[in-house]
C-alpha cells in the first residue's frame, strides 16, 4: 500500500539547518536521486543517490566529466570499481 508523506522535501532554508534534516524523516523505504541540471551543455555533472531500506540509510555522490564520454572523476560512498561494475553490468545492448 503506498502511503503519501505529508512533509514537504524541499524547503527554503540556511544550508546549516539542512544538516538536521535527515532522508529517513521522509520514508522507511524508498530511493531519492538528484541530479545536476545543464550537465551536457557544462560536460560536468553530479549525482546523489540515497537508498533508504527499513530506515537505514546508504548514499553515495558521483562527480562526472562528459567532455567525450562520461567518466567519473570523484565518488563518495562508492568506489569506482563499484561504479565501473554498475556500469558495465547495464550497458544497453545494440
Amino acid at each position: 500500500m503506498k502511503k503519501e508523506n505529508l512533509k514537504t522535501l524541499h524547503i527554503y532554508q540556511e544550508s546549516k539547518n539542512n544538516l538536521k534534516r535527515k532522508i529517513t524523516e521522509f520514508t522507511n523505504n524508498g530511493l531519492f536521486i538528484w541530479y545536476s541540471g545543464n550537465s551536457k551543455k557544462n560536460n560536468i555533472g553530479s549525482l546523489i543517490c540515497y537508498l533508504v531500506k527499513e530506515k537505514e540509510c546508504l548514499s553515495f555522490y558521483l562527480s562526472m566529466n562528459g567532455e567525450k564520454e562520461w567518466n567519473v572523476i570523484k565518488a563518495k560512498g562508492i568506489s569506482l570499481k563499484e561504479m565501473q561494475f554498475i556500469v558495465e553490468n547495464n550497458k544497453t545492448k545494440t
